[in-house]
């Protein structure tokens, strides 16, 4: 989940307040040249800013903690702003629900005194550390990437569409609904909810920043434009590091279980354990269990994988290996 996404529910969130007049989200600068907080709640009594929410999407765990830390600078910066913001306003930190593991794991300061996690369909609830903190290890795979929503298809028609609206400079609101009704024309079968998601893959891989082709994305434009087969090489390049990790899972899990990689069988939540035991830890950072159908679907549509109906079960067929 994007930071765009927490924004807009934690908006809404605060908007239910009883003692909210109104709530926004726009940069407030706390500090000059590079500290804004997110979401902001007005109070009802006086319309100065009571409640001050820093936002962060699924990031890593330096992200979490780093939010974390400005929303820690706003508690302090926000007594030296005494003319629009509230004596008693309340700092807040807001993150998608997938990222609680982390949070688990950090001491969350004092001050901070809610922190509000966000659920896939956007609703809102408050975190609540574990009674028995949970000490675990968690990686993160060099050069593996969160594949949420991503095709082969579905990607090649996001980048001819944003280097079609390269010179667009319309609100960001609706650049977003030109890019998803673009998409939904190009590639019909491609699943989307929300155009951000489309994009997490693209942004993680250096691709794309803020709807705009970054000169790495117009680098993979140009290849498209003159070979699709070496796009297609280099595209591959890319998502290698993190397909990698799901062959390798899958092939260590039919050993064990005694199949063939003629016809397996196998759930989500084996491969994660495969994959964590692989390694050593307690958890792999874009191989939890449920977001493992989004890679494997790519090896479906690269034909590495391929998944038939045998005797009444879903058998899968690894196929030999050729990114070529």
């Amino acid at each position: 989940m994007e930071e765009p996404t927490v924004v807009d529910a934690v908006k809404k969130y605060l908007g239910n307040f009883p003692d909210v007049s109104y709530s926004e989200a726009r940069e407030y600068c706390f500090v000059k040249k590079g500290c804004f907080a997110d979401v902001l709640g007005y109070s009802k009594k006086d319309n100065k800013i009571k409640y001050i929410v820093e936002c962060k999407g699924s990031g890593s765990p330096g992200t979490i903690a780093g939010g974390m830390g400005q929303a820690y600078q706003y508690f302090y910066q926000k007594n030296f702003d005494k003319n629009n913001v509230s004596s008693d306003a309340q700092v807040f930190f807001a993150c998608p629900e997938d990222r609680k593991p982390f949070l688990d794991l950090m001491k969350i300061p004092s001050e901070i005194k809610t922190i509000l996690l966000v659920k896939e369909n956007k609703e809102v609830f408050i975190y609540k550390p574990s009674k028995k903190r949970k000490y675990s290890n968690i990686l993160q795979i060099s050069n593996t990437v969160y594949l949420e929503q991503f095709t082969i298809m579905g990607f090649t028609c996001a980048l001819k569409i944003l280097f079609s609206l390269r010179d667009d400079e319309r609100t960001k609101k609706i650049f977003e609904k030109k890019f998803l009704y673009e998409m939904k024309l190009l590639s019909p079968k491609t699943k989307i909810s929300d155009a951000r998601n489309v994009l997490i893959a693209p942004r993680n891989m250096g691709l794309v920043s803020n709807f705009k082709l970054t000169p790495r994305g117009y680098y993979l434009y140009g290849i498209y434009v003159n070979s699709k087969e070496e796009f297609r090489k280099e595209l591959i390049k890319l998502i290698y590091p993190s397909l990698h990790v799901i062959l390798n899972a899958i092939i260590i899990h039919v050993k064990n279980t005694k199949q063939k990689l003629s016809g397996f069988e196998f759930h989500l939540k084996d491969i994660e354990k495969t994959i964590c035991n692989f390694y050593g830890v307690n958890e792999v950072m874009y191989f939890q269990y449920r977001r493992l159908s989004y890679p494997i679907n790519v090896l479906k549509e690269l034909k590495i994988l391929e998944e038939n109906v045998v005797n009444g079960k879903n058998l899968f067929k690894l196929n030999r290996i050729d990114l070529n």
